[in-house]
């Protein structure tokens, strides 16, 4: 049970982090262009 909610934590951390730097890169193009 704990290790589903670290595993299910460790997914959705993962998942944001790549949203985030997604966002940063897309700034970064709009800046540069």
């Amino acid at each position: 049970m704990i290790a589903q909610i670290l595993v299910l934590d460790a997914v959705f951390s993962i998942d944001s982090i790549i949203t985030a730097v997604g966002m940063v890169d897309n700034l970064y193009v709009m800046m540069t262009a």
